[in-house]
């Protein structure tokens, strides 16, 4: 009998469990890896726009929207100065 149990035995004499001292570790960092990425990406979608360009002030707005009709030619270069020399 108990040469049937020597030979139905796994290799090594460890009982089956002779790579459990490198898988589990593995797992565990697997495990705490996949944590780590859910944590970050519930984060991101809570703060909305991540790595968005920060919102432009009112007077940034508007000198960003007449330098855009200057551009597109709907006032002229002479009233863009002075929309310009208005706001400041």
């Amino acid at each position: 009998m108990n040469a049937v149990m020597a030979l139905a035995a796994p290799r090594g004499g460890q009982g089956g469990n002779a790579g459990m001292w490198i898988w589990g570790p593995l797992l565990l960092i697997v495990w705490l890896a996949l944590a780590v990425l859910v944590t970050w990406l519930v984060i991101r979608l809570i703060n909305g726009r991540a790595g968005a360009a920060p919102e432009a002030t009112g007077a940034e707005w508007v000198r960003g929207l007449l330098a855009e009709r200057h551009a597109k030619g709907e006032i002229s270069t002479e009233e863009y100065n002075e929309r310009l020399a208005k706001l400041g």
